[in-house]
């Protein structure tokens, strides 16, 4: 595994190819396998009720938009601001338990939630938390590279990455 991730790196900086579009590509050819697979196996493709059926192919819409959502925001927001943002999913899901399911909250997971966030953000270290020196990479300067507008942008995707997360841990 650590293999082919590492050469899929690695032809991906040689060939100089976008991060997105590499996994745009990567997902058609994995889909392409997993159907030759399903078909030569003649493995059964949806099995169980019609709800079942309803609600995988709805976990599957929003994880493929979570999974999206992040690897564009990263074209509009630092990395460690977009990880910050999304790990907002722990606060998300336990609101929505507490508002959809009627779950009872505790001390203990109020404090889980907050003392991971806490870890998320001395390990990932926002730049609006802890400032960054200049960064300058290839001889190119990368100060207007994260404008208000793009911020904005990549904080919604963000964010947005977050709540719908939120939702596949929850469905």
């Amino acid at each position: 595994g650590c293999f082919l991730f590492v050469g899929a790196t690695f032809i991906i900086k040689e060939l100089q190819i976008d991060l997105l579009e590499a996994l745009i590509i990567r997902f058609i050819i994995q889909i392409i396998l997993f159907m030759v697979f399903v078909f030569y196996r003649q493995y059964p493709m949806w099995i169980g009720s019609t709800k079942e059926k309803w609600l995988q192919f709805v976990l599957c819409i929003l994880n493929g938009i979570t999974f999206l959502g992040f690897f564009i925001g990263i074209r509009y927001l630092p990395l460690p601001d977009l990880t910050t943002l999304s790990f907002t999913r722990l606060f998300w899901t336990v609101l929505f338990g507490i508002l959809i399911y009627k779950e009872k909250t505790t001390l203990l997971i109020i404090l889980s939630a907050c003392f991971t966030l806490i870890g998320v953000v001395f390990v990932a270290q926002p730049t609006f938390l802890f400032p960054q020196k200049q960064v300058i990479l290839n001889e190119t300067d990368t100060s207007n590279m994260y404008s208000f507008n793009n911020r904005v942008t990549g904080i919604i995707l963000a964010l947005t990455t977050g709540f719908l997360s939120s939702f596949n841990i929850l469905i």
